[in-house]
């Protein structure tokens, strides 16, 4: 999950990606294929130098992580 800081720059710049077809091009088909918002897609994108490949694989490991952290705290809770 991006933190704040990453989502206030990512909004920040939205402004310079919007003059860049090919870089909206790689926000829409990320969050397409991820479901996450275009800040997102873009955090992700911009952590992966650009690679598409690369932010849809980092969005997915991060909600796969998120998944697991959940189920070990609805287990943690159930032994308790």
């Amino acid at each position: 999950q991006p933190t704040a800081e990453q989502l206030r720059i990512a909004s920040m710049t939205a402004v310079k990606t919007d003059a860049d077809p090919e870089m909206m091009k790689k926000i829409k088909e990320v969050s397409d294929l991820t479901g996450r918002s275009a800040d997102e897609a873009y955090t992700a994108l911009h952590d992966c130098n650009g690679d598409a490949n690369q932010a849809v694989d980092l969005l997915f490991e991060k909600t796969n992580n998120q998944v697991v952290l959940i189920c070990f705290l609805i287990n943690l809770k159930n032994i308790f």
